[in-house]
């Protein structure tokens, strides 16, 4: 199970049957992480890097785009071996984030744009259709993707998570095409069906769960992580298990996570 500590600028490798977490520091921000072909993707600040699975052999490839405002957030690996990964403004306050697909370093095409902090997002089993995230507008998108020219043809929005209940952030579908949202300052993990009916209700002991992953038997284990950010001393006297990573048991499986097709 891998993980990243954003700001901390360090990749996490967990093994859930012993318990062992080792970490490795990276040069840069790092915005999420993958698994490669033969090791591990890293999205770094503005570039993208790969490297062994214990974190080591780190090779950076040339920027995708410059600037100081705008990170790599999250990312996903589709059906075919591609990298899709969303990008953000750092301040959280202005539409620079897009939305890129990789599959190698000379193959790096922005299929999106005009986002302040792309996140959640993952693929239908055909990897004909995405559902992604934009944090700031706190809606949930189904996209249809266009293989020739590689591309959007369609986008709609499915729901949005009102303000009480939390700002979405991390997501992912399992094995019945459901959408489970970790709910950053909600506290919760929610589950949706594609029309937006809530499914399930999960409170966890942290206010600010973020990323979310299927592992575990039958993959049946749905890790989350979760963030310290903005936090004051008396809120973390009161979740002090937050930025921790932790796993609850879910009822339907999950899918087992791609490989991109380089790294």
């Amino acid at each position: 199970m891998y993980w990243v500590d954003i700001t901390g600028r360090v990749l996490h490798r967990f093994d859930p049957a012993t318990g062992n977490d080792t970490s490795a520091e990276m040069p840069d921000l790092v915005g999420a992480v993958a698994l490669g072909a033969r090791g591990i993707v890293l999205c770094l600040r503005n570039r993208v890097a790969v490297c062994s699975s214990s974190g080591d052999q780190l090779s950076q490839w040339p920027e995708v785009f410059s600037g100081e405002r705008e990170r790599f957030n999250d990312a996903r690996v589709d059906p075919h071996g591609r990298l899709w990964a969303g990008s953000m403004d750092i301040a959280e306050r202005q539409p620079l984030g897009g939305l890129y697909v990789i599959s190698g370093p000379d193959d790096i095409v922005r299929v999106a744009g005009d986002m302040v902090v792309s996140n959640g997002l993952d693929f239908t089993s055909d990897g004909a259709q995405l559902f992604h995230i934009d944090s700031y507008d706190r809606g949930i998108d189904h996209w249809w993707i266009r293989e020739e020219p590689l591309g959007i043809i369609g986008r709609q929005r499915l729901f949005e998570i009102p303000a009480r209940h939390g700002e979405p952030d991390g997501m992912v579908l399992d094995a019945e095409g459901t959408i489970w949202v970790a709910l950053w300052g909600g506290g919760c993990i929610r589950r949706y069906d594609t029309g937006g009916r809530l499914l399930e209700h999960i409170a966890v002991p942290v206010s600010q769960p973020t990323g979310l992953t299927f592992g575990g038997p039958e993959l049946r284990h749905l890790y989350f992580a979760s963030a310290r950010e903005g936090l004051s001393p008396a809120a973390l006297e009161k979740e002090p298990l937050a930025g921790s990573l932790f796993y609850l048991e879910t009822t339907t499986p999950g899918r087992p996570a791609q490989r991109a097709v380089f790294g």
